[in-house]
């Protein structure tokens, strides 16, 4: 990545200022105050923002340390880079209550990035190894606490597989994030609704299997048309003997039960007037003996009508004694017998309509719950087909988190392959850096398992806290540019050195500017508020690029 140039609009004390950046080292000086840190941090907040601590730590954060002198509606500026083969345009506006984030690329529109640059523009850069190992903020390289601390964690990070290039404590934290987003998807019942809606689905295509009551009930509707057809037939004289011979009986009843209440009811009121006219005056006497003389008229003819049952009887006796002859009886009997198997006839059909309208109901039935199985399978079918849809959308979160599985142990045996190798390589490296930064006077670095430095000299291993200050903090640059040639392989990263060479004498800065002159593949701001670094690289002819503050 190659910084190109950078457009201040309100930030600390500039205020609409302009810098370009070339290729190769740059020197950036003036006096205190002059804004050698400011731009260091412009940078800094360009590419990764910077955010507004809460409470008392408000008041002395970066955020509250570089507000605009001036402007104040103002809080930002653009930055723009290179960034493989293409140009890209950073524009942010840090204001807590106005903050926004776009990102133009070379021949592509303006889009807003709510989370921030995308760490595929920034080649894998992040805002903790920025701190960690390229930028070196004005006095922190010191072997404090503090930095220790953060540089040990980095170390860390890298020596366990958990560089920002391979990021496996990360990159496996965020695969387990994911394979429990994806099993939070699953549904474990699902396979147990599927497979009762199959069971159901089962049964009720066994009841639409039996439709035979669809050929029994048109059967049953001919017969009860038929039975209905030869009842309504039975117009001839038998049958209407038939009806005779059935209702005989029950009219002569009817009219001999309706005839002595009727009289009964007649001799009641005449025997209650007669009796009020007998306690009347004499003159009501006749009428009251007129009234119980027809009361008695009409008890008399009630009681003298004869019995329904013996009426056939004297018919019949009647009818043989004016026959005179045998032909007479023998013609009524055959009567009798033809009106008795015409009843018996109309009886049998009866039956059978009654019985064919039972069976009917019964076929009505069976087809009504025919239908309600039939709607209960197509809503069953629907709901399975639902299912079995989500089901397959399950299968492939399955094939999801299988993938996540597989990747995570994949992983994990990857970083601990490239930690078993990492080890020896950084150890490798660290010692070239270290001997070209300090002219061959220490050839051998090594770290043991707790981050302990160690340094090799006149055929001794000795710690690295027991040297001078000037040498252990070349021992800490030699570490952040190690980690980078580690984590950006590629090379190309921009290097940010603010004030970080006031404990080198001559000879130490002169070797270390050789050094990133010849070693170092990106640019390198050097941020002094002295002037020999300018005199030294003039001294050795290492072209820079000069910025005056």
């Amino acid at each position: 990545m190659k910084l190109l140039h950078a457009e201040i609009a309100a930030f600390g004390k500039f205020y609409r200022r302009s810098f370009s950046f070339q290729d190769g080292i740059h020197v950036i000086d003036g006096p205190n105050e002059a804004g050698k840190s400011t731009l260091h941090a412009f940078i800094g907040a360009m590419l990764f923002g910077l955010e507004r601590s809460r409470g008392k730590a408000a008041r002395t954060d970066l955020y509250s340390r570089y507000l605009p002198w001036e402007h104040d509606g103002i809080y930002g500026g653009s930055l723009s880079f290179e960034s493989g083969d293409r140009i890209y345009t950073g524009e942010r506006s840090l204001r807590s209550d106005k903050k926004s984030c776009y990102l133009t690329a070379e021949g592509q529109g303006r889009s807003l990035c709510g989370g921030g640059l995308p760490e595929g523009v920034l080649e894998g850069l992040t805002e903790p190894i920025f701190q960690n190992t390229i930028s070196i903020r004005q006095l922190r390289a010191a072997p404090d606490a503090s930095l220790a601390g953060q540089l040990a964690q980095s170390f860390s990070d890298i020596r366990s597989g958990g560089s920002p290039s391979i990021q496996a404590d990360r990159a496996l934290a965020r695969l387990r994030a994911e394979k429990r987003q994806k099993e939070a998807l699953l549904d474990p019942s699902l396979d147990s609704s599927i497979r009762r809606l199959k069971e159901e689905k089962q049964r009720l295509e066994a009841i639409l299997a039996d439709a035979s009551f669809r050929g029994r009930k048109e059967r049953l509707e001919e017969e009860i048309e038929n039975c209905l057809n030869q009842l309504d037939s039975e117009t001839d004289s038998g049958v209407e003997g038939s009806r005779e011979y059935e209702n005989d009986g029950s009219s002569s009843a009817s009219r001999s039960r309706r005839f002595p209440r009727l009289s009964g009811v007649i001799c009641s009121v005449l025997l209650l007037a007669a009796a009020v006219l007998c306690f009347a005056e004499e003159l009501f006497l006749p009428a009251a003996a007129s009234g119980l003389a027809a009361a008695a008229v009409l008890l008399w003819a009630a009681l003298r009508r004869p019995k329904r049952e013996e009426l056939p009887m004297k018919k019949a006796s009647g009818r043989n004694t004016s026959g005179g002859n045998n032909s007479g009886g023998n013609t009524s009997g055959g009567d009798e017998k033809k009106r008795r198997e015409v009843y018996q006839k109309r009886e049998a059909l009866r039956l059978r309509l009654k019985e064919s309208r039972r069976l009917y109901e019964e076929a009505s039935r069976q087809e009504w719950n025919w239908e309600q199985a039939l709607e209960k399978l197509r809503a069953a079918e629907d709901e399975l087909a639902a299912l079995e849809e989500k089901a397959a959308a399950q299968d492939k979160v399955r094939l999801d988190i299988q993938a996540i599985a597989l990747a995570m142990t994949t992983l994990a045996r990857l970083a601990e392959r490239q930690a078993s190798s990492l080890g020896p390589r950084l150890d490798s490296s660290l010692s070239q850096i270290l001997s070209g930064l300090t002219g061959g006077a220490y050839r051998e670095l090594s770290i043991d398992d707790s981050l302990n430095l160690f340094v090799r000299a006149d055929g001794r291993t000795v710690p690295a806290s027991s040297l001078s200050q000037g040498t252990l903090e070349q021992i800490w640059l030699a570490l952040r540019l190690a980690a980078v040639d580690v984590i950006f392989p590629q090379g190309g990263m921009p290097l940010l050195l603010d004030d970080c060479f006031l404990a080198y004498d001559d000879e130490r800065l002169a070797h270390s500017l050789r050094w990133l002159a010849e070693n170092y593949s990106g640019q390198v701001f050097i941020f002094t508020c002295q002037k020999r670094e300018a005199a030294l690289l003039q001294k050795e002819r290492i072209p820079f690029t000069h910025i005056a503050l």
